[in-house]
């Protein structure tokens, strides 16, 4: 478990770990933050984090980007010429993780030994939640996840999966 150190001359805002400097609402540090609380909070709690994500990813787009949020904030961006500050633009992409906590989390996406597994964990408020076009292998999947049922189809094929909620569902290799 990592440990996470509030240091004084990173600012209020920010936190270091192994030497990065971060700030809890940046979309690097909040894929860890969803994945952790999904996992060991439940999906309530990770969803409500999730919304207040991309709550502050609003404010900074009506702000004009990153920089301009952050030209008027407390924080600095990393990149560009800038040590020490968030990495959440120019060179860096952290903020393209943020999503994967659907795929990975909630919709509990994950390849194994035995094949394509789907274990979705989904909050009580979403009826349900879906990806099309996955590639696993050489065959592309569409996935829709309900409370009571998981539905796997093979794109290629029309060759359906259908499972009970709260039983993951595996893809065998013969299907990949």
């Amino acid at each position: 478990m990592p440990i996470w150190l509030h240091v004084g001359s990173a600012g209020r805002s920010q936190a270091a770990y192994r030497g990065a400097i971060l700030q809890p609402q940046a979309p690097g540090f909040s894929r860890g933050v969803l994945t952790n609380r999904l996992r060991h909070q439940g999906p309530e709690v990770a969803w409500r984090r999730r919304q207040a994500i991309l709550d502050w990813y609003e404010e900074v787009q009506a702000a004009g980007g990153y920089r301009t949020y952050y030209a008027n904030h407390e924080g600095s961006l990393q990149g560009a010429g800038t040590a020490g500050g968030l990495g959440i633009d120019a060179e860096f992409v952290e903020s393209a993780l943020v999503p994967l906590t659907l795929l990975y989390g909630f919709l509990g996406i994950e390849a194994t030994a035995e094949g394509l597994r789907v274990a979705p964990r989904l909050p009580a408020g979403i009826a349900w939640l879906g990806v099309r076009h996955l590639r696993f292998g050489d065959r592309r999947y569409h996935i829709t996840a309900r409370h009571d049922a998981v539905t796997v189809e093979d794109a290629g094929t029309a060759e359906t999966v259908h499972g009970r909620g709260g039983h993951p569902v595996v893809i065998p290799h013969r299907w990949a």
